[in-house]
This record gives C-alpha cells, structure tokens and sequence, in this order.
C-alpha cells in the first residue's frame, strides 16, 4: 500500500533550525514496514501467474503433437518447479509481512496502553498528602499574614482547595479574606 510522502516540520536544536520529516505514526508504521515485501509478494506473484500459464501451456503441448510432446511435457515439469518455489517464496514474504504487524499491533497497543493510564492520572482528583501539606506551609510561613481568597464549585477540586486552605490558614498563617463577588471558604 502506498502513502504520501510525510509532511515536514521544522525543528530548532541547538540554535540550527532544518526540516526534517514529521514522526512516523504507528498506522503509517505498519504501512511503511510492508511495503517493502508487498512489492516483492506482487512480484512473486505475477511470476507465480507465469508459471501457472507455462503448466497450462506444457499441457496443451502434450496433448497436441507427438514432435511437441517432448517440450511440452519439459515445459511442465519446469513451471511445477518453479511454481513450487514461488509459492514457498510466497509464502515466505507473507510470514514477514505478517511478523511486522503483529510487532506493530503490539508496539501501538503498549503506547495506547500508557497513553491511557497518563490520562487517567491526568484526570485522577488532586489531593495533599500531610506531607506536601507540611511543605507548602513551611515555604509560605515567612508570609504570614498575607491575604488570600479561593471559591470552587462543590466536587473533587473543592476537597482539593479545602486541604490547600489548610495549608495556607492553619499551617502557613495565611488571612482569608472573602471576596464580595463569591463566598469562597467561610470560616
């Protein structure tokens, strides 16, 4: 199967820009790993054709005349021959093509499989440990007395800002002061 040749991109390094080919995807992968022995299958193949019509055509001449039979019956025997060994080679190119998808199958299903667990820590509720609590109070406790002010909608980021407000008030002396547009935290 044939594709369009890959876009380029510009990419800067080490303060050199020059263009270079975009990044492969994992479809094209496949693609690209094929082609290759496709070529060679279609090939194989037509020669494959070639000496299907040359058995045919060894067989036609047995059967004509006695003075042909001879070159017939070589003809034959030639193109069983050679039909054989394209069919091994056939069978052969088809074993690699087949190989490298299934490498690539399972090479995309890794990637998909990592992509999904780092969207679902991506999408996972944030949360302080007592620790990282501890830490964000040590770093802002020479700011004490600073005037801060945090609202959420009630869910998962509000228990968040809930433990982050524990920091800042409690642990970091921090003043909430409530903005007269939302009611943020009531203390």
């Amino acid at each position: 199967m044939l594709l369009p040749p890959a876009r380029a991109c510009r990419a800067t390094e080490n303060g050199t820009t020059t263009d270079r080919p975009a990044s492969v995807t994992g479809l094209n992968k496949i693609m690209l790993a094929t082609d290759r022995f496709e070529y060679i299958q279609i090939s194989l193949a037509l020669g494959f054709v070639a000496a299907n019509v040359g058995i045919w055509h060894g067989i036609y001449l047995q059967k004509t005349r006695a003075s042909t039979a001879k070159s017939g019956r070589n003809l034959l025997i030639g193109s069983v021959v050679v039909e054989g060994i394209l069919a091994l080679l056939l069978l052969s190119v088809a074993m690699v093509i087949s190989d490298q998808q299934i490498r690539t199958i399972i090479e995309l299903q890794i990637r998909a499989t990592q992509a999904e667990s780092e969207v679902a820590r991506l999408e996972a509720p944030r949360s302080l440990s007592l620790n990282q609590i501890n830490i964000v109070s040590t770093a802002i406790k020479p700011f004490a007395g600073t005037p801060y002010d945090m609202s959420a909608v009630s869910g998962v980021e509000a228990s968040f800002l809930l433990q982050l407000n524990v920091a800042l008030s409690n642990e970091g002396k921090w003043k909430f002061v409530s903005n007269k547009f939302h009611s943020g935290f009531k203390r």
